[in-house]
């Protein structure tokens, strides 16, 4: 009949961990065979999901993109380290992002946010803290030789460029001063070691 309701476009098989309040973590690929995951709002014991876990999707070579549902708030550490995702869009009801999420992703060229979304922001497909002061990730899978940093930004993360290995160049649109106040964490040799193009006063 015409008035049956649509089928719930929702990954089937993901595996899940509960909270044990009505809510849950998506914890891993299950036995889901999508290879794009359209996460769905509420598993199959009924609990909300909410987060993806930490670790969920570390390496998967199977996962090749994600859709959040709107109760997701918060994706967790490595949770997408080193799989081979290759497009992400963080939606606005995304809070909290751990570490090294999307480190290493060799495929991911560009990270989308949400202009709606109060926490981060994207701007050329690099991931940001929502004032642009924090440079959260690059994507590995992008491979242009330089890149191009805002004078707006005072830290880079820890393993931010992991595995950004084409990178040579860097124009940073401040001064040579303050290129030396930039926080550069752990893990970055390839910015460490790049030609660094100062535009603010021309400097190297």
């Amino acid at each position: 009949p015409d008035d049956d309701p649509s089928p719930d476009p929702s990954s089937e098989g993901l595996s899940f961990f509960s909270n044990g309040d009505g809510t849950c973590a998506l914890d891993g690929l299950g036995d889901c065979t999508d290879t794009f995951i359209i996460v769905p709002s509420m598993s199959p014991d009924g609990d909300i999901v909410i987060e993806i876990a930490d670790n969920a999707f570390k390496n998967c070579n199977k996962i090749k993109g994600i859709e959040f549902s709107t109760t997701v708030k918060s994706i967790g550490a490595y949770a997408f380290y080193g799989s081979n995702i290759r497009e992400i869009t963080i939606p606005s009801n995304i809070k909290e992002i751990g570490n090294y999420a999307f480190a290493g992703c060799k495929y991911l060229e560009k990270i989308e946010v949400s202009e709606n979304n109060k926490n981060y922001s994207s701007s050329s497909g690099v991931l940001y803290n929502k004032d642009g002061s924090i440079l959260i990730t690059y994507p590995a899978g992008n491979t242009s030789n330089f890149v191009i940093i805002s004078r707006d930004v005072t830290e880079i993360a820890n393993m931010a460029f992991h595995k950004c290995t084409s990178i040579k160049r860097v124009t940073y649109h401040g001064t040579s001063a303050s290129w030396k106040a930039v926080e550069i964490g752990a893990g970055n040799d390839v910015i460490e070691e790049a030609v660094v193009y100062c535009a603010g006063d021309g400097s190297k």
